[in-house]
């Protein structure tokens, strides 16, 4: 009767043997970790400019669309205050103006991308290839940032506007009301920084992480090249 059993490492070692071994230098695998290097720094570039377009679609989709944010509307009315033509007008100019601003500063900070991306070179000396890639994420980080502060801007601007409206009409607004108001935009804000920061940790988290891996990898290999020359 045959013997049923087997010995995991005696197969293992079998298929070693009978299996070409291939090996590669430091200079080819730098070259493999570098054009992966740089093709996850094009998909940041990638989803950055199709968020810029998102955001473009909306603001257009908006700025045609008549009529001014119910939400806004019922908050100053709840404060008792009379919603005027010239009103609607403050609010739909600011509007435009914060879009504008979130717009503005997207396109430049992908400029900033662009021209960071531009600036690797996959033939490049590895310790400039290196110091490129870490200068790309912090690019990415500031943008990350930027969008955080904006959303904290468009809530305190639009919170000032609230009270300043109230405050134009000589309505009272009493302490309970006020902080009640405080802090729900506090949270409101620290919900929307929440929900940025969470998409941006997994959209740009997963690529980052596997640049960050690629990057200790290309550092290894710099550093052995030191100790050998």
């Amino acid at each position: 009767m045959p013997n049923s059993e087997f010995n995991v490492e005696q197969i293992k070692q079998a298929w070693q043997n009978q299996t070409p071994k291939s090996t590669y230098t430091n200079q080819e695998i730098r070259a493999m970790l570098n054009r992966k290097s740089r093709n996850y720094v094009k998909y940041i570039l990638w989803i950055s400019i199709a968020e810029l377009l998102l955001f473009l679609c909306i603001n257009i989709f908006t700025f045609f669309k008549s009529g001014t944010d119910e939400n806004f509307i019922l908050i100053i009315k709840q404060l008792g205050a009379n919603i005027t033509p010239h009103i609607r007008a403050r609010y739909e100019m600011m509007n435009i103006i914060l879009k504008t601003i979130v717009l503005v500063v997207m396109a430049i900070f992908i400029q900033m991308i662009y021209f960071s991306y531009r600036k690797i070179r996959v033939e490049e000396n590895l310790k400039t290839f290196i110091t490129r890639i870490l200068n790309f994420k912090k690019v990415v980080n500031w943008f990350i940032f930027a969008n955080i502060l904006i959303l904290i801007l468009f809530e305190i601007v639009l919170t000032a506007f609230v009270f300043n409206t109230v405050a134009h009409q000589n309505i009272i607004i009493n302490k309970s009301t006020k902080i009640g108001m405080i802090v729900g935009v506090t949270i409101a804000t620290i919900g929307g920084v929440a929900v940025i920061w969470l998409y941006y940790k997994v959209v740009y988290g997963i690529i980052m992480k596997r640049l960050t891996k690629q990057i200790r990898q290309l550092q290894d290999i710099e550093n052995t090249q030191s100790i050998e020359d």
